[in-house]
């Protein structure tokens, strides 16, 4: 992986990192059965280069790609959670599922948990939903979907 994944991703680990104080102000973040949840998305070139296929299987084709990270901690203790399986599903603006459901990756950038993988979207400037299934593997949280507006825009 080059060093522009590493310095874009800590940008995100840095969110991540700070959520007891930003999460009031942070809007595609939310909590569920004692458990946060927060959604980064970059354009994938931002995070892999143009035409690299490295990660995650590599860039999906189309011509908005999207790479997603979704933290999770307990909501009472601070603690980054993991044994757990993430799925999205991109969803057009009345709940229609326009992709297959896709497992997130785990990833471990500058020692913290995120999960991630690729997603491409048809339009930009169209707000899109997006669908998060989230299991425990050791039961300790009830799993949970969630439904978030995304407004995809390409920098």
């Amino acid at each position: 992986m080059n060093n522009l994944f590493y310095k874009v991703l800590g940008l995100l680990i840095l969110l991540f990192s700070i959520y007891p104080v930003y999460s009031a102000n942070y809007k595609y973040s939310t909590v569920k059965n004692g458990v946060a949840l927060y959604l980064g998305m970059l354009p994938a070139e931002m995070i892999d280069g143009h035409k690299s296929q490295s990660m995650h299987g590599g860039i999906p084709p189309g011509m908005f790609r999207y790479h997603v990270a979704v933290a999770l901690f307990d909501d009472n203790t601070g603690d980054r959670l993991k044994d757990v399986r993430i799925t999205i599903k991109l969803l057009d603006s009345k709940s229609q599922p326009i992709s297959i459901s896709k497992v997130l990756d785990v990833m471990h950038i500058n020692n913290n948990l995120l999960y991630g993988n690729y997603l491409s979207v048809n339009k930009i400037g169209e707000t899109y939903k997006i669908k998060l299934s989230v299991e425990f593997k050791d039961n300790k949280y009830e799993k949970f979907n969630i439904v978030i507006d995304y407004p995809f825009v390409h920098i």
